[in-house]
């Protein structure tokens, strides 16, 4: 079953990829953290991790994106993310290239923890 949900961000390297989502057909009263994700795919195992956002800034063309778990900063084509393996240059690709298997990856795990009612 696929969920509705927007992609707000895609940024990945030859190792992993980010992504940012937004799902869709909620009240406009619905809690953030139940509409907006962050997930972490490695490329090498194919493991999903949804990350846990604690802080977000934005100045002129310069994001950044704090984690439990990492940072990320990132501008219109290229970004950083850091973690506790490693540090990974990564390129900001455009929301509409998301892999059908990461929108796979997510589906799943949205239907397994947040099924419809």
């Amino acid at each position: 079953m696929s969920l509705s949900f927007k992609t707000l961000y895609f940024l990945e390297s030859n190792k992993i990829a980010l992504v940012e989502i937004k799902r869709t057909g909620f009240p406009n009263d619905t809690a953030k953290r139940k509409i907006y994700f962050w997930f972490l795919l490695n490329k090498d195992t194919g493991q999903l991790t949804r990350m846990e956002f604690v802080s977000m800034k934005s100045e002129a063309e310069n994001e950044e994106r704090i984690f439990v778990k990492g940072k990320l900063t990132f501008k219109q084509d290229t970004g950083i993310f850091k973690n506790s393996t490693g540090q990974y240059s990564l390129r900001n690709t455009p929301t509409g290239q998301l892999p059908d298997k990461f929108i796979n990856k997510i589906n799943d795990y949205l239907s397994a923890h947040y099924p419809p009612v």
